[in-house]
């Protein structure tokens, strides 16, 4: 069986099939979304660039070294989230989408992943007597293994930018109050997998540019993300009960 590398999000793609997630940076390919005309003109001698405030939003996520956060997902009738906590070398995810779910654990040694049967073949695509096999434990995958390393890459903060950050050249920038507080809000439009996204990312306006959420959509499919806890540790304790990924069949 081979484990598709985990990472953050539905990211217009399926939970955990996330390839097509961190490629998209790679994919994007757009331009800004404007503002409306007054709030462009008044704004826009005040306001700095797209390109410095995605800089110090990386500068920021990358040394606060850990954050929580809730991604929700929905397209075609299928809702689908994510509740997340990233550290520097732990991580911690839990899936679902309809009837099935799923977590993966990640440790400095051992990345660990398991759910209900249906979890375990929707997320991970394991076939009906593997998950006969695992039943009720955790999969144990190896440090030094190709899998842990697709886990460990995914599951840490330093992977957030990368997944969250806009990566074109053209994005707009305006002023939203959240809870009472200017923050700066950034939008723009990507094509990934030949589909317009038009994104939104709200980040703190004083203090560290930090995430607080992010909105996507593309016609009928929207996801959402809302960020929290930055900066926290993550502890992961690892479970009791393993079979190791070796003995699996599939």
């Amino acid at each position: 069986m081979t484990v598709p590398p985990d990472g953050w999000g539905l990211r217009r793609s399926k939970l955990v099939m996330l390839p097509a997630l961190l490629a998209s940076s790679a994919l994007a390919v757009g331009v800004a979304v404007a503002l409306p005309a007054s709030a462009s003109t008044r704004q826009a001698s005040s306001l700095p660039s797209g390109s410095s405030l995605v800089a110090a939003a990386k500068k920021a996520m990358l040394a606060a070294r850990s954050v929580h956060f809730d991604l929700s997902s929905s397209g075609a009738g299928v809702e689908e989230h994510i509740s997340a906590d990233a550290g520097t070398a732990t991580g911690r995810q839990v899936l679902t989408s309809g009837d099935a779910r799923a977590t993966v654990l990640l440790t400095k040694r051992d990345a660990y992943f398991g759910g209900d049967a249906a979890g375990l073949a929707k997320f991970f695509g394991m076939p009906t007597a593997d998950v006969k096999k695992v039943g009720a434990k955790w999969v144990d995958v190896t440090s030094g293994s190709a899998q842990y390393t697709s886990f460990a890459k995914n599951l840490v903060a330093s992977s957030l930018p990368a997944a969250f950050l806009p990566t074109v050249k053209s994005v707009a920038v305006g002023r939203v109050t959240i809870s009472g507080r200017p923050d700066y809000r950034l939008t723009w439009v990507a094509t990934v997998s030949g589909k317009l996204f038009h994104e939104s990312l709200d980040l703190a306006g004083t203090g560290p540019a930090l995430p607080i959420s992010q909105v996507g959509t593309s016609g009928k499919d929207e996801e959402s993300t809302t960020f929290s806890r930055w900066g926290e540790t993550v502890h992961v304790t690892p479970p009791r009960h393993t079979i190791a990924f070796s003995v699996l069949t599939g």
